[in-house]
């Protein structure tokens, strides 16, 4: 799928969970900020925004990223869509496994990485 078309799904599903999708130019007042967009609630509701002046395959990423931290599992949406999204979900730790064998496996690969984070082992229990 081309990044257009991608980006047109992505939009459809924000769509249909009734977020605001804007892109503004991050000139002037926004110029300082580091970010590329992202999620964020305004008078209650739900909204992404992102540069206006980003490639195509950039909105792709900023819209992906921001629909993995909103629950899309009743929402219907090509294959491709969905393991964007979930790819997000999966890079900052978010469970996106419903059975009960994939649940156990993030969580000991969590456990796991905490670990490497560490000293080589195990966390110890000094107390």
């Amino acid at each position: 799928m081309d990044p257009t078309a991608l980006e047109q799904a992505l939009l459809t599903v924000a769509a249909r969970l009734d977020i605001v999708v804007r892109w503004e130019s991050f000139d002037g007042v926004f110029a300082q900020l580091r970010g590329r967009g992202g999620l964020c609630r305004l008078g209650g509701k739900q909204l992404i925004i992102g540069d206006a002046t980003m490639p195509v395959i950039d909105r792709v990423g900023v819209l992906s990223e921001a629909l993995s931290h909103v629950d899309t599992d009743g929402i219907a949406m090509l294959p491709l869509v969905r393991s964007k999204i979930d790819r997000y979900r999966a890079r900052r730790g978010a469970v996106v496994a419903t059975h009960p064998r994939h649940l156990k496996l993030v969580v000991l690969a969590r456990r796991a990485r905490r670990w490497r984070g560490g000293a080589g082992g195990p966390p110890s229990r000094s107390g």
